[in-house]
């Protein structure tokens, strides 16, 4: 697979995971999706530790295998949440 190839993988999965993210906040904090911008911290939007740990049991059901309660805490932005969780 060429360089190109793989960056262009890469983005797609990447727009993939942040809409994700976004569709999840839009519903949960009933929030329109056009409104959330994934540099904005989570906490903005209302996100608590209660829905927090929701997300990230849904997260764990979406990307399989077991996530630390703690990275939306470490990654607070939509866009650093879906780039860690496409590092791992």
């Amino acid at each position: 697979m060429s360089e190109n190839s793989i960056q262009a993988q890469k983005s797609s999965q990447l727009l993939e995971v942040e809409s994700w993210l976004i569709a999840y906040i839009a519903k949960v904090m009933e929030i329109e999706s056009e409104k959330i911008e994934i540099t904005i911290p989570l906490e903005q939007y209302g996100l608590d530790s209660r829905t927090a740990l929701g997300m990230i049991a849904d997260l764990e059901d979406k990307f399989g295998g077991e996530i630390d309660p703690t990275l939306i805490y470490q990654n607070p932005t939509i866009e650093s949440l879906a780039k860690h969780l496409l590092a791992k």
